[in-house]
């Protein structure tokens, strides 16, 4: 005859069984919550990576269209002219840009692309004679600028070609902010800038108005000190600039002129490569937080771009830190 299960061996089996189902629980929550975090992270590597991804592509377009792309010294035409770097001061205002993180400022190539297409020339098509006149004419000329002021007067707003410049009217209708090439820029690019020594260098700020052909610095831009951007010497492209600051809740980001792009940003730092001696290899003494003064635009060859980045799970912030390189495309 067989027997059943005790009551006894029953509750044991029940009482193990318990155990095991609230152990498996405990560790599907566990799990379905480390991936929760996990997916979390993976969202904001995607966010760097394509922050990456939109500075190189800055870069590619930096020098499309510039005959004069490295030309920031009045004797040559080597020196780099259409990149600039500096650092927010220490006691910076966190609204303007967040203290001692890095700021890159990048010709606007996008610009003289968004021109050429559009054939703005009176002939009706884009030849290659159109596109070499653009070549011949993309900046424009320092009029007047005293050091310490918070303004620069330009000869001409309208810098992609002679063509242009020549059929303002033609051109522009009765819309002439069309021939603006400023007007959709928040930064610009000042090369040529002369320090009395025989040393030229490049200066980044961004733009708070224009009236005229005068473009005034925003409110809590630095002042131009250290070199003498003069028309003797000067020259200005409109420019793309990167850079973190504080944004309307209180929240450290990083912007893209005033374009918030990826917001919980701790640090940004960038430094070029820059071959000193030409040797062909970049050491550690030769990364830079500032384009050096009459830098051959050979000589640079990338870009290294840190951002360290915090994402917040359960009340905690896990902060991390990617890096990337960037050829710098000659």
């Amino acid at each position: 005859m067989k027997k059943g299960f005790t009551i006894v061996e029953l509750l044991v089996s029940i009482s193990i069984f318990s155990i095991i189902l609230v152990a498996a629980s405990d560790f599907y929550i566990n799990s379905m919550r480390e991936s929760s975090k996990e997916r979390l992270k993976a969202f904001k590597e995607n966010e760097v990576k394509e922050v990456f991804r939109l500075i190189e592509d800055d870069i590619r377009h930096a020098d499309f269209g510039y005959d004069n792309k490295t030309d920031n010294d009045n004797n040559d035409n080597k020196s780099i002219a259409i990149y600039a770097l500096d650092k927010c001061g220490s006691g910076a205002n966190e609204t303007f840009c967040k203290p001692n993180t890095s700021r890159i400022f990048i010709a606007d190539g996008w610009q003289i692309i968004r021109d050429f297409t559009q054939d703005n020339c009176p002939d009706g098509d884009i030849i290659d004679t159109d596109y070499e006149t653009i070549l011949n004419k993309f900046k424009a000329e320092v009029v007047s600028y005293t050091p310490g002021n918070k303004n620069i007067t330009l000869n001409t707003l309208n810098i992609d070609s002679k063509c242009r410049q020549a059929n303002t009217s033609a051109l522009c209708g009765s819309n002439t902010s069309d021939c603006n090439d400023f007007k959709d820029n928040k930064a610009l690019i000042i090369a040529r800038c002369y320090d009395g020594s025989n040393n030229f260098g490049v200066e980044g700020r961004r733009i708070g108005g224009i009236s005229s052909t005068t473009i005034s610095f925003i409110s809590n831009e630095n002042f131009l000190t250290y070199y003498n951007c003069n028309q003797a010497y000067s020259v200005a492209f409109p420019a793309i600039v990167w850079y973190i600051r504080k944004n309307s809740n209180g929240v450290f980001s990083l912007y893209r002129n005033e374009n918030q792009v990826i917001q919980d940003v701790d640090n940004f730092v960038v430094r070029v490569g820059y071959d000193t001696n030409g040797d062909g290899i970049i050491q550690s003494s030769e990364l830079y937080e500032n384009i050096p003064p009459n830098s051959e635009y050979s000589k640079l060859k990338f870009f290294e771009i840190s951002i360290d980045f915090y994402y917040t799970w359960k009340n905690k912030k896990y902060l991390m830190n990617y890096k990337t390189s960037i050829e710098a495309f000659h």
